[in-house]
């Protein structure tokens, strides 16, 4: 089961390894500078330690990683489903102010949530992320939903299935 999902993302990705490396490289540089200059603009007024470890400048790196993270979802869909996938897709969740809150809201309370199951200990906080997991695809198919509804779709669908995932997940820990 794990090789023949590995073979179609491979499949998915034939002709596309392009948009695939540039869309991880954009994300990556994108949510790097926000955060170096978010961090260079406080770090003017409280100093570059206490602005590194500001709450402030936490709260607006995740309005930036939200919504690219969603997009970065949205595209990926769009690929594995033979759609347009563009690396424009990235950027969909910054479209309007609504798209914008709720990828915010929704990376915030998964965040919020798995850091409170971290806290009774390591294990649970990773089978909880094994149950999100599937929250950003879900909302992109269905961006009518809330945050809290997406996560709990998650939930519901990777009852039964987190195992399946979590190996999954190992299988990379493996050369092919």
């Amino acid at each position: 089961m794990i090789s023949q999902l590995k073979r179609e993302a491979l499949d998915a990705l034939k002709g596309r390894w392009g948009l695939a490396v540039g869309a991880t490289l954009l994300i990556g540089i994108l949510i790097g500078a926000v955060e170096m200059l978010t961090t260079g603009i406080f770090s003017i007024f409280w100093g570059w330690e206490e602005a590194s470890d500001s709450l402030t400048v936490s709260i607006i790196v995740m309005l930036v990683i939200g919504p690219l993270t969603i997009g970065a979802y949205y595209l990926v869909l769009n690929a594995i489903r033979g759609t347009d996938a563009r690396i424009g897709h990235i950027f969909r969740w910054f479209s309007d102010g609504s798209k914008l809150m709720k990828s915010f809201l929704t990376y915030l309370l998964m965040y919020v949530y798995l850091t409170l199951w971290t806290l009774l200990l390591i294990i649970p906080g990773i089978i909880k992320s094994f149950s999100y997991s599937m929250t950003y695809f879900i909302l992109n198919d269905h961006p009518e939903y809330t945050a809290n509804q997406a996560i709990t779709e998650s939930r519901h669908m990777m009852n039964g299935h987190k195992m399946d995932y979590f190996l999954l997940c190992l299988s990379f820990l493996e050369p092919v």
